[in-house]
């Protein structure tokens, strides 16, 4: 993705949202609800395949301490060698904000990972941009960080 378009994607998300409210507990969540239910069963299963099939093929990712990436491959290597080393993973859903307009939602939640055989843990924050694509909502951007204090 070029600058000009991930300045562009920016500048139509605050916008796109600069007029949306935090969303309460409604029949216009529940597609929302749905998606965090996906991510926790695919996580639970360890389901590659249902995982990504939550995300759009250019889908941006924004992980800590490594560059913007675009597409599928950063999420399916990530997912992959969660997936492939007995971990947990889970996700809450606290906020949802939609755009007055339909065509971007962000959800906000927290989530928690652990890998015993690893000695790895850590739990934090992630957001999630989605559009509606194909009769679903799908994840164009997921950026998360670390609640624990950087070493």
């Amino acid at each position: 993705m070029t600058k000009v378009s991930t300045a562009v994607l920016a500048a139509s998300l605050s916008l796109a949202l600069s007029s949306a409210g935090l969303a309460g507990d409604t029949a216009d969540n529940a597609p929302f609800h749905d998606i965090n239910d996906r991510f926790n069963a695919a996580a639970a299963a360890g389901d590659l395949d249902a995982m990504l099939s939550l995300y759009a093929d250019g889908t941006i990712w924004i992980a800590p301490n490594a560059p913007k990436a675009q597409g599928l491959d950063a999420p399916r290597a990530t997912y992959g060698f969660v997936f492939g080393n007995n971990t947990t993973l889970s996700h809450t859903l606290d906020d949802i904000l939609i755009s007055d307009d339909g065509s971007l939602a962000v959800m906000i939640g927290d989530f928690d990972f652990a890998a015993p055989s690893l000695n790895l843990a850590d739990s934090g924050t992630y957001l999630f941009v989605l559009a509606p694509q194909d009769g679903d909502w799908k994840i164009v951007a997921d950026m998360f960080n670390s609640d624990q204090p950087a070493e």
